[in-house]
């Protein structure tokens, strides 16, 4: 106690904030040679940014402290005599923690949010193997800085008998001066400016609180009200601009990757890279300013096929059993269309198979579904791809459409111009990027990113190959194509605080009878409603009289203006931005949009605070909309779940804490399960893992092997047959039904699926193996 009271508690936290401020200042240091290294970064304000975000990281150290403060206070209690170890949790956590996110910020430009925690731990773990590389000499280096600090602190308080007053009236002068420091990070107009301004730390942790309480639990809504359907009585703005289709027309959806606003049209600032684009954007009805929802793939789904309220981490996150609500697939499939999604990787991935297939959607394409003729793209240092390249899902997409089968409604997404921006041919676009930058006046910024621009450059020459071949169809003529992007790419320097919704929008067809730009502000959620409209209006689908959008249809005018009133969602969790017509409120404050939608910042009290009272209106609205099922009245009922499990499974379940571990985690707790032979609970767990991934191949395969070893083959013989059609290029799946008819003495079945999986696997032995055995006992 003696000792406790020489070393007063208030001079233990400062030593703690000293050390977690330097801890934050190296790791911004890091951040800032790596930004210098790999980005395009405006040398005249690194100066200052650094000076503010240094004062940001000295508050966010406060908070941290005072936040460990009783860990630290017990832990010098617990352990007197070793000082060391009285700092040592709060610098490891802080060290560990503050490495990722400006390994993050590095890769992004943008600081990681509440995001983090929307994720699964298999796709936080995806992301980063897809995109950050880390270097083993340079973890070992921030473990010896981290080391040599906590030795610094220890000499000082030995070297230096006055250290105590002199680290306290340092960190008072230190604090004093970086509150007001900190407050200029919030008055950089570039949104880049302000990224490199802020306290990735503080961010992480402001964002992560804050998605806590997303949405006001407080419903004023009565009872039996749906807050977001209206009558649907909206003008066909579509329809007019087309001439007359031999039957209702095919549709094909193709959304690009990246593809930002800045890449496309006559105004565009990176213009050069997708000169396909370009010209079809001529000849297309052409939104240059147009909007996702989000600015993530996450969004792009739902706000693009349903105009749909965006949820807390994304609407699709909402299955399998999702409000009522209504999408221009499930419409247009109900009214004779057949319908399909095409994607060459992880269709998982925020939960997009759960909800195309509560679409019902006809035909689902995707990583695990490729023809091994088709190759990758070039895989990391770690082996991981995101998939199949544009130019492989094009040509798949193209050979597997049949011809006058009745319309189809068919969507694309793409993915070379994903990180790691690893382009295929990549000495040929090389060499074209080479080409478009020769004219440029300012190279810059482009040689920066050259393999951004280079994957762009593929894209459009995948695209222009995909036109040629579909030109050529019978039933071109009966088509229409839409074309947008996801989000703007990340990586790329953020001026505006519209930069990473900023996408363009083109509806094109051979029936247009004449392309026209359209400048006027436009959304995602405006493509449905303008849909519905045109089939409505020229073919008399019939639709409830109420429908759910969140906004209305496409603005035809040629001037800039803006009529939207909806939500944006930079990130999975953080619901902060909201715009209504040209005014936007981002980052708690107020922006005036001007054309090519750069923001400029105004001070409007009143306006902040009518735009925020909008923000919370539909926050409250989306909340009693999604989590009460009072979304849409109509089409109840449905969900997309593979497997119905009974209360007391589920039960069992929720008291085994299955929701909270990941689906690896999930199958490996199944196979434990299965080999103890509790193969009713191994299938329960499979069975909620195909619920929220009903393309894990391993988990059927499971589910219908315990079904065989219990002897019940006509109940293992259809669940692996179905995992045979969703991931025909897995061979496990034939090994298990080549198993299954043979123990059911099913001989000449064993043997056909024996030799259909040595068809697609050459050189296995073990299917090599089964085919000797079987033909020498037949």
């Amino acid at each position: 106690m003696r000792e406790f009271k020489e070393l007063k508690w208030l001079q233990l936290l400062v030593i703690n904030w000293w050390g977690i401020s330097i801890l934050l200042l190296l790791f911004r240091l890091y951040a800032l040679v790596g930004v210098s290294q790999e980005h395009f970064v405006t040398i005249g304000d690194t100066g200052l940014t650094f000076v503010a975000g240094m004062a940001n990281d000295m508050v966010t150290a406060l908070c941290i402290t005072l936040a460990l403060s009783p860990i630290v206070l017990l832990l010098h209690f617990a352990a007197p005599k070793w000082p060391l170890i009285w700092h040592l949790p709060s610098y490891i956590s802080v060290a560990a923690l503050s490495f990722g996110l400006e390994r993050y910020f590095v890769n992004e430009m943008t600081p990681l949010g509440a995001d983090f925690w929307a994720y699964s731990g298999e796709d936080v773990a995806a992301v980063i193997t897809a995109s950050v590389q880390v270097d083993a000499i340079l973890v070992l280096g921030i473990v010896i800085l981290m080391l040599s600090l906590l030795f610094v602190v220890y000499m000082s308080k030995k070297a230096l008998p006055g250290y105590k007053r002199i680290y306290s009236w340092v960190a008072l002068f230190a604090l004093l001066l970086s509150i007001p420091l900190s407050l200029l990070s919030s008055r950089f107009e570039s949104l880049q400016n302000q990224y490199l301004a802020t306290s990735r730390m503080g961010y992480f942790i402001r964002y992560s609180v804050g998605s806590l309480e997303l949405f006001d639990s407080q419903s004023t809504i009565a009872l039996g009200k749906y807050p977001f359907e209206k009558s649907f009585i909206d003008a066909d703005v579509l329809g007019p601009h087309f001439g007359d289709f031999d039957a209702p027309p095919n549709l094909i959806f193709i959304q690009v990757e990246g593809l930002g606003g800045n890449f496309t049209g006559a105004g565009a600032s990176m213009k050069g890279f997708t000169p396909f684009l370009d010209s079809l954007s001529e000849k297309s009805l052409f939104w240059p300013n147009c909007l996702s929802t989000t600015g993530r793939t996450f969004g792009i789904v739902p706000a693009l096929y349903g105009s749909l309220p965006l949820g807390d981490t994304g609407f699709m996150d909402l299955g399998p059993d999702y409000p009522s609500h209504f999408t221009l697939i499930s419409w247009l499939k109900d009214n004779g269309y057949s319908t399909s999604y095409f994607y060459g990787g992880n269709i998982n991935f925020d939960k997009t198979d759960i909800f195309l297939e509560y679409q019902g959607v006809d035909n689902l394409i995707y990583e695990g579904r490729f023809p091994e003729s088709y190759k990758k793209m070039e895989a990391n240092t770690d082996g991981f791809s995101w998939g199949y390249p544009d130019k492989a899902l094009f040509d798949l997409y193209e050979k597997s459409i049949p011809i006058e089968a009745g319309p189809r409604m068919d969507m694309l997404m793409t993915i070379t111009t994903h990180e790691p921006f690893k382009v295929p041919e990549a000495s040929v676009y090389t060499a074209k990027f080479d080409s478009v930058v020769a004219g440029f006046d300012n190279k810059e910024l482009f040689v920066t990113y050259r393999n951004i621009f280079e994957t762009f450059l593929y894209f459009d020459d995948a695209l222009r190959i995909l036109f040629d071949k579909l030109s050529k169809r019978a039933d071109w003529k009966n088509t229409i194509v839409v074309i947008t992007g996801d989000h703007r790419v990340i990586p790329l320097p953020q001026e505006s605080q519209l930069d990473r919704f900023h996408v363009p929008l083109l509806i094109y067809s051979p029936a247009l009878m004449h392309g026209q730009t359209f400048k006027a502000m436009a959304s995602h959620a405006q493509v449905t409603p303008s849909f519905v409209s045109y089939f409505k209006s020229k073919y008399k689908f019939p639709t409830e009289s109420k429908l759910p959008f969140i906004s209305g249809t496409l603005p035809i005018k040629t001037d800039f203006e803006s009529h939207l009133s909806l939500p944006l969602m930079r990130n999975k969790g953080t619901l902060d931005i909201y715009l209504d017509n040209d005014t936007l409120l981002a980052n708690d404050r107020l922006f005036h949009v001007t054309s090519r939608l750069a923001t400029e910042p105004v001070d409007n009290a009143a306006g902040k605070k009518r735009i925020k009272e909008k923000l919370r209106a539909f926050k409250q609205n989306q909340n009693v909309a999604l989590n009460e099922n009072r979304l849409w009245e109509y089409n109840a009922g449905k969900s997309a779940k593979q497997f119905v499990l009974s209360d007391s499974a589920f039960q069992w379940l929720e008291e085994l804490g299955v929701k909270q571990i990941g689906s690896d985690s999930q199958l490996y707790l199944a196979k434990t399960l299965a080999q103890k032979k509790e193969y009713e609970k191994a299938r329960w767990v499979a069975g909620y893992l195909l619920n929220n991934s009903p393309n894990y191949s391993d988990a059927r395969i499971l589910i219908g092997r315990t079904f065989a070893w219990e002897g019940k083959y006509n109940l293992a013989a259809p669940i692996l047959k179905e995992g045979q059609r969703r991931s025909p290029n897995y061979e496990d799946v034939y090994l298990a039904l080549a198993d299954v008819y043979f123990w059911d003495g099913q001989l000449d079945s064993s043997l056909v699926w024996a030799q259909e999986g040595k068809k697609r696997f050459p050189n296995s032995t073990e299917l090599e193996e089964k085919i000797k055995r079987l033909s020498t006992v037949k």
